[in-house]
């Protein structure tokens, strides 16, 4: 494959970065930045952490170093979405002509596609274990093995599919639907699955879901603003929060108890108990307008947010009410996600930024 970097240039400086944080937390260290000329999609890691996936607004896949920032490989072609496998270096992207292809991420080579219709794929996602690869198109959901190989599919119950989360255990894939959430078991997974759907009151349609690291709790974000949650096993639905918009992430502490959301230009942060997540959250201000995402590390517990002016922030939840630093990148973010091993953060901009910070503390 040609690799071209033609209008694609990187740095080891982000220009000048305001913060805030006490002197107990080491500030994070820029390590590049590298601009790809497009709005940023979807940033993702590598397993062995040797790189970064960027994909763009234009359908351009490229893949970045992740010591400079410098492209290795990029590749064109109507790409729509994309996830880096957990357990090896193999990159899955669904295409605008309802191709899902793998490829080798340190070589931008394929090694395997499907076709899984005419329509668009709109969402792809590794299970947790590396094992099984769900894809979005339309109304239906698709299950494939780690090499590929197309395992079944199944229909949502409306008329499409706006986010899909998988159980910790690999053996579930839980569907945000218009109608509620849809749980779908990976066939021949021998671990308890809840009810198979789980309606939603109110006529109100669901934008995300995440389930709880624990397996027990299912929580989703409403197109039109606030929370939904079940408490799995019982199907109980409880409501919490206000009313208002709740940005493009929702995400669990890893220990499953609390929740993190975008809730407007605030961040809410709920508790868990026995009974499910509660009804009134804790809120963090700072950003000025809305809080586009809000992202708890894997294993630690600092959470970063992004907003839709490109402001970036670090907060420890419990007990702090104040960020730990704030950072400009002068471009609304619309990407971010922690490595694996939650020293260094990747973002992505509308300008077509694409930066990584390590973090220590």
């Amino acid at each position: 494959m040609q690799i071209t970097e033609a209008g694609t240039t990187a740095s080891r400086r982000f220009g000048p970065l305001a913060s805030r944080q006490p002197t107990t937390f080491p500030a994070p260290v820029a390590r590049w930045s590298t601009e790809l000329g497009y709005a940023v999609r979807e940033v993702a890691w590598l397993a062995d952490h040797s790189a970064v996936l960027a994909l763009t607004e234009a359908g351009q896949l490229v893949c970045l170093s992740a010591a400079d920032g410098r492209p290795s490989w990029s590749e064109t072609g109507g790409n729509m979405c994309l996830s880096a496998s957990p357990g090896a270096p193999i990159v899955a992207t669904g295409h605008l002509d309802g191709i899902l292809r793998l490829r080798n991420a340190h070589t931008g080579k394929a090694v395997a596609q499907q076709r899984l219709g005419k329509t668009w794929i709109e969402h792809v996602s590794w299970s947790p274990d590396g094992h099984w690869l769900a894809a979005v198109a339309g109304p239906t959901l698709f299950l494939l093995d780690e090499v590929g190989r197309l395992i079944g599919s199944c229909d949502s119950q409306s008329a499409g599919i706006a986010g899909l989360s998988w159980r910790a255990d690999s053996g579930a894939v839980a569907l945000a639907t218009r109608s509620g959430v849809q749980v779908v078991p990976v066939p021949g997974s021998v671990a308890t699955t809840p009810e198979p759907s789980l309606p939603l009151s109110g006529g109100l349609a669901l934008a995300a879901v995440a389930w709880s690291p624990t397996g027990r709790h299912l929580a989703a974000g409403c197109s039109g603003g606030g929370l939904v949650s079940w408490l799995l096993l019982s199907g109980a639905e409880r409501k919490a929060g206000s009313q208002v918009k709740t940005g493009r992430t929702l995400s669990w502490h890893h220990a499953g108890s609390r929740l993190a959301a975008p809730l407007g230009s605030d961040i809410g942060i709920w508790e868990v108990a026995a009974a499910g997540v509660r009804d009134s959250p804790k809120r963090l201000a700072y950003h000025p307008v809305d809080v586009e995402y809000a992202v708890f590390q894997h294993r630690g517990d600092l959470l970063a947010s992004a907003d839709a002016a490109g402001t970036l922030a670090l907060w420890n939840p419990v007990p702090c009410t104040l960020p730990l630093g704030v950072y400009p990148f002068g471009s609304g973010i619309t990407a971010l996600t922690w490595m694996a091993n939650d020293c260094c953060l990747a973002l992505g901009t509308r300008g077509g930024r694409v930066a990584v910070l390590s973090i220590a503390g």
